[in-house]
């Protein structure tokens, strides 16, 4: 059970009960919940309305997984303490909520997500020079990429994998183009974080930067679910030099750059890594914080 595994439980519906709760102090019956994202007109309606019953009790599900809402004696309420909402926008507040319990080792299994991170770290190694259909069941690709008795991080058929598609997009570790194709591209993601990166620095090393992303966003290289996920590849040409980033993160940083919000040094007396850009490469010593045009 996870928002992988639970096909129902995709950003949007998730975001809608997390926003209805997350300002709210006092409890709300159960029915009024149904009535206001299952409307009975629709759970009167025969196959479909089964299918709207059913999807709000799955994705309801995910809700108490992630405790983000709790029932007693027939009311709802938020989990933990009600949130400000004025404080940013809702979208950012939600992402900021669910993101460690999606990603972070160290509590997702506590919220019953333990495989989304390894299934997220699994599609940021491939390249994003060569899109993944939509439309196919990954779990082949996967032992063949990780061996033949690998973990296929619960991604057993299309649908699971068109939700952590939906997941990584939401997040900004994907894009995707229309309902045919899914690239990697963490741009989004290192976006939100680059202040957290940062923090009160103005310049980094590459190898600072990196040991600090990897900390913070542990699907990326270096970080503790990106290296068990690279520890099992038995296909080479998969294989990473660890001194050259991946295809994914080396596209996000220049889509970065390109947009004006870091810059890049190549000092020839410095430590650097590898930006790998498919048809070119581009040696990076030292990454820029442009904060006036965060």
């Amino acid at each position: 059970m996870s928002v992988v595994t639970t096909v129902q439980a995709v950003p949007n519906r998730l975001r809608l009960i997390f926003e209805y709760f997350c300002g709210k102090s006092q409890s709300e019956p159960l029915e009024r919940i149904e009535n206001i994202m299952s409307p009975p007109a629709l759970r009167r309606g025969g196959s479909d309305g089964d299918n709207s019953a059913d999807m709000l009790r799955a994705t309801l599900s995910e809700a108490y997984a992630l405790r983000m809402v709790e029932e007693v004696e027939g009311k709802l309420c938020f989990a933990g303490s009600a949130l400000d909402k004025k404080q940013q926008d809702i979208d950012s507040l939600f992402v900021e909520w669910i993101e460690s319990r999606l990603l972070d080792p160290g509590v997702s299994a506590e919220y019953r997500q333990e495989k989304v991170a390894f299934a997220l770290a699994w599609l940021l190694m491939q390249s994003p020079l060569r899109p993944l259909s939509f439309q196919d069941n990954y779990s082949s690709i996967i032992r063949q990429q990780l061996g033949e008795n690998a973990d296929v991080f619960d991604l057993t058929n299309k649908e699971r994998f068109q939700n952590l598609a939906y997941w990584a997009r939401y997040l900004g570790y994907c894009t995707m183009i229309g309902n045919r194709a899914v690239v990697p591209d963490p741009t989004g993601a290192l976006e939100r974080w680059l202040p957290k990166i940062f923090e009160t620095e103005t310049e980094m090393s590459i190898e600072n930067f990196t040991r600090e992303m990897a900390l913070k966003i542990p699907v990326l290289e270096d970080g503790a679910i990106r290296r068990r996920v690279e520890g099992d590849v038995v296909v080479d040409s998969l294989r990473r030099d660890p001194q050259r980033l991946s295809q994914s993160t080396s596209l996000a940083l220049r889509r970065l750059s390109e947009r004006g919000r870091i810059g890049f040094k190549d000092l020839s007396d410095a430590n650097s890594r590898t930006l790998d850009l498919g048809d070119k490469i581009q040696r990076v010593s030292h990454i820029v914080m442009l904060r006036g045009k965060v």
